[in-house]
């Protein structure tokens, strides 16, 4: 046992590991911000959200331990992350035992479960402890619970009730659990369903508790759930949809669950082609052998299997435009089990005729299946919109700042000119990451995406720095910056001037119009700003329909257009505008 766990720490470290040592993503740097600093406030997390999560033994928990000792330096938060996730696979181990009684069973979705590529994520940084830590309390509390049913020891009933309660205040996701040991119990060991239901009596009363208190009372996520009866926009990150939203996920998950790529979110994988179509032909086999052996005494191990896919990723489908790979980190536990099954019968039917053979039948595509995945999870990690692509925009802004300006003033303003990277606020959680690396709540970080420019109130605040991006590189470009803008003015919000702008897009030949609600045969200057450019002015008539027209000419600079506040001729005040046109 010791060797075999060796060697997967072993393999587990050379695939996710080894020679990765990254900065912090955007959800990371979130947390490292709101960190606990005191044991109080750690005890009070679990009476309250934050923000408008319930996970108070997960969400800060590292951050709050380790940045005293380790600040911004990745690796001892790496060993923490190793740690938790070759904690997971012991616990697959585990459960694949008690319910196979197998050890080839275990060792094989072991493997499957380890060389995912889903791993990728939940390896990446401690922004995924919560997948984690909710996961290994997840596993222990079904094997737990399978063991007490099997045997009938008191000892492992309070120990699945222990780790659900873990696992409940890890993430949200776990309260699944109670229908998964009922669903476990009436395949596994084919229980009567009112038996089934009495023995988790006490899971289901904990998740009743849950909800009435989490849910209810403290409001998890309620944005999200109102965003079922009145879908909002944007603005609000976790949408739940009940309509087509739940079979579009299930079908990506799906693929997902195979390692076959899908979507933007996989295609930093960067798969040939035919390691692609070995992956179709590996799923074509599992679901071929899968049917066949329903014929078999094993198939309540694949049908417990499904059930604990389906189960476990039901809380992640109904997620509108926000259902990312990592969400199948639990359900992949029973999946890998139940592949394991299958292939531990396939090799079982073989060997009765040739051992070298099934040997080489297992063998063979096991291990093409973990060189394929090895590949594709070290190309995410590294080229992922969520993990090293934000990571190396968070380390790239710090150090160019760092290098330029070691110590800030008070007050200071960042500013980024960021059209080619519109994300980077995410990337820095809104400049949180330059008021720790720093230690100064004072300093503000301001970003062109958002529609702001530079205005007389803000160099009036204090220092201001511009910097600029452009392809992973920042620099300073203060002085000429200021130098090509209009002089610094201060827009007035006035709800009753509206700036309008059909259409949203225009190509070269055609026309677009401004409009302004109020303002009616007069000349208008507006100020604008083109891909992140300094503030421009152009000056424009409106007439009795409150329009102006501009023609797109050959000589239209091509970008995306902010205009951000207008003048009426004759008049001194600057008014506030938010809208924008692309020019293709």
């Amino acid at each position: 046992m010791i060797w075999l766990f060796g060697g997967f720490a072993i393999l587990e470290y050379i695939i996710y590991f080894r020679h990765n040592p990254h900065f912090f993503q955007g959800d990371t740097i979130f947390w490292f911000y709101r960190r606990h600093r005191t044991i109080s406030d750690f005890l009070m997390s679990f009476f309250k959200l934050d923000p408008g999560w319930y996970r108070p033994l997960t969400d800060k928990t590292i951050q709050s331990l380790f940045y005293p000792v380790f600040g911004f330096e990745p690796a001892g938060y790496r060993v923490v992350q190793y740690l938790l996730f070759m904690s997971v696979i012991f616990a697959t181990y585990k459960l694949a035992f008690i319910v196979s009684r197998s050890k080839r069973v275990a060792v094989i979705a072991s493997l499957l479960f380890g060389v995912h590529t889903v791993n990728a994520y939940t390896t990446y940084d401690v922004a995924f402890v919560p997948e984690l830590t909710f996961t290994f309390f997840y596993v222990c509390a079904a094997g737990a619970y399978l063991r007490y049913r099997d045997s009938h020891g008191r000892r492992f009933f309070f120990s699945s009730i222990a780790c659900f309660v873990a696992s409940l205040c890890s993430k949200e996701s776990a309260v699944t659990l109670p229908v998964m040991v009922v669903a476990l119990d009436l395949i596994l060991n084919r229980a009567a369903l009112r038996d089934a239901i009495a023995a988790a009596r006490a899971h289901l009363i904990i998740l009743v508790l849950y909800i009435v208190l989490v849910v209810g009372y403290l409001g998890v996520q309620r944005p999200a759930f109102r965003a079922i009866l009145d879908r909002p926009g944007p603005e609000v990150a976790y949408r739940l949809a009940l309509d087509r939203t739940i079979l579009i996920n299930a079908d990506y998950g799906l693929s997902w669950a195979f390692n076959i790529p899908r979507g933007w979110q996989t295609e930093s994988r960067h798969m040939d082609p035919w390691a692609i179509t070995f992956l179709k032909f590996f799923r074509t086999a599992v679901v071929l052998l899968g049917l066949w052996l329903m014929f078999r005494p094993e198939r309540r191990i694949v049908i417990a299997a499904l059930a604990w896919f389906f189960i476990a990723i039901l809380p992640a489908l109904p997620l509108f435009e926000h259902f990312v790979p990592s969400y199948l980190f639990c359900p992949l536990v029973g999946l890998s089990i139940g592949i394991a099954a299958i292939a531990d019968a396939a090799y079982g039917k073989i060997a009765k005729y040739s051992p070298a053979v099934a040997a080489l039948a297992l063998i063979a595509p096991l291990t093409l299946l973990a060189g394929i995945c090895a590949i594709a999870a070290r190309n995410d990690a590294q080229d992922n919109r969520m993990l090293g692509w934000s990571s190396r925009l968070a380390s790239n802004s710090l150090s160019a700042l760092k290098a330029k300006y070691p110590v800030l003033p008070s007050n200071t303003t960042i500013y980024f000119s960021n059209a080619g990277e519109p994300g980077l606020s995410w990337d820095t959680s809104d400049g949180e990451l330059f008021k720790i690396a720093y230690g100064d709540e004072s300093i503000r970080t301001l970003y062109w995406d958002w529609g702001v420019v530079i205005t007389k109130e803000l160099l009036e605040r204090g220092p201001l720095i511009v910097m600029k991006y452009d392809q992973f590189h920042f620099t300073d470009v203060t002085k000429e910056f200021l130098a090509a803008s209009e002089p610094p003015v201060g827009y007035q919000v006035r709800p009753e001037y509206r700036l309008a702008i059909t259409p949203d897009v225009a190509k070269r030949g055609e026309k677009y119009w401004l409009s302004i609600a109020g303002i009616e045969d007069s000349d208008v200057t507006l100020h604008y700003s083109v891909d992140g450019s300094p503030v421009r002015a152009v000056t424009a008539h409106f007439d009795n329909h409150h329009q102006a027209s501009f023609d797109v000419s050959d000589q239209t600079h091509k970008g995306l257009y902010k205009f951000v506040g207008f003048r009426k001729a004759g008049t001194e005040d600057w008014i506030q505008a938010a809208a924008s046109i692309r020019i293709d």
